[in-house]
């Protein structure tokens, strides 16, 4: 898998990465709306694009406001592309932006089936010094894999950093060249914002600071669409787990053990609108909590890529009539290292695993 270097201003990067991935972002695009609409049969809900457009216009204005370089990578993607923004924004934000349709049509219920489901982890080795891994696996609907691309982004105002991510640019998992590491996995509730940001802008805008507590204070401050659970890291390292609904943001200190975390609150303040919608999140959190608490060896990348393709515990996921889902890759973290793990496909057996990192 090549990765796919990139640079110039955020809009001269979103112009190179439209120009070379053109066909499969409309592809890509298409398959998300198709999803919304087949997601949402399931509760008797015909899906418009026109619903959705009466409230693109306020995530728009959200993204320019308080995320503007990657308002203008979007931009810069629409242009080369010839795909409307608003269409970008959807496929980017999907997760985030069916609560907001679920809000929408009335739906806030826990019975909408959802096929974006993760597994994360961060995990302190107490007995080996700086021993840190954080990851998780990508769990998306079946295919998706084919559009997970690897890009090295080099803008010209801020760090340079590696995205994992599809085609359509902005980050879901990344490591920053000061040794900043996020990640996420979904999280689905009532508490939902038409004026807030998509998740992927604020990875990547907290990927661009200059240090640990102006990454976090982009979660913080920064007005959010929907339910995300952010890990973060540093070389230190210091690791953190990061709850957030459009109006709350929790923010904890992992200082040493084991936490994982799937697709359900773990923080109670949020449960008032938490959307379970994942039958087998509780279920993975335990089961990879207690894989990584019984090996007897120090830890390293293989053993947790062994972890990460688990089938019995349903880690890694192949997708079948009962569940819609599969692990489209995965990604482990070294933070005190600052290198990241790309594994293209399944776990169990990957097309490809690439390795980064920063000097």
């Amino acid at each position: 898998m090549e990765v796919i270097n990139v640079k110039g201003s955020f809009y001269e990067i979103g112009v190179q990465l439209g120009t070379m991935f053109k066909a499969e972002i409309a592809q890509f695009v298409d398959n998300r709306f198709k999803l919304a609409y087949i997601e949402l049969k399931g509760e008797e809900i015909e899906f418009d694009k026109r619903d959705y457009y009466q409230l693109s216009g306020d995530l728009l204005e959200s993204l320019a406001t308080y995320t503007l370089n990657e308002y203008e990578e979007i931009q810069g993607v629409s242009d080369a592309c010839g795909i409307d923004k608003r269409d970008i924004v959807f496929a980017l934000g999907y997760s985030d932006i069916f609560d907001l349709m679920m809000s929408y049509y009335g739906l806030c219920d826990d019975t909408v089936r959802r096929s974006d489901e993760c597994t994360s982890f961060i995990v302190h080795q107490s007995n080996i010094s700086r021993n840190v891994y954080t990851g998780q696996t990508w769990d998306m609907p079946p295919n998706t894999h084919k559009y997970a691309v690897l890009i090295h982004k080099m803008p010209n105002s801020c760090p340079d950093f590696y995205s994992y991510t599809p085609v359509l640019g902005l980050t879901y998992m990344g490591l920053s060249e000061i040794g900043i590491c996020i990640g996420t996995t979904n999280l689905s509730t009532r508490d939902t914002n038409r004026k807030g940001v998509i998740f992927p802008a604020l990875i990547q805008s907290a990927l661009t600071q200059d240090g640990l507590e102006r990454a976090i204070n982009v979660f913080e401050q920064t007005p959010k669409t929907s339910g995300h659970y952010y890990y973060i890291a540093n070389p230190v390292p210091n690791t953190y787990a990061i709850e957030v609904s459009a109006s709350r943001c929790v923010v904890r200190n992992i200082v040493g053990g084991i936490y994982t975390h799937t697709n359900h609150y773990d923080n109670d303040i949020f449960a008032n609108d938490a959307i379970n919608y994942s039958g087998s999140s509780e279920s993975r959190c335990t089961a990879m909590q207690g894989l990584l608490a019984n090996v007897k060896q120090e830890l390293n990348k293989n053993l947790i890529t062994d972890m990460l393709s688990d089938h019995d515990k349903g880690i890694c996921r192949h997708p079948r009539e009962t569940d819609f889902t599969e692990t489209s890759g995965a990604v482990i973290f070294v933070p005190a290292e600052k290198t990241m793990t790309a594994i293209f496909g399944f776990p169990c057996s990957p097309r490809e695993v690439v390795e980064v990192e920063f000097p």
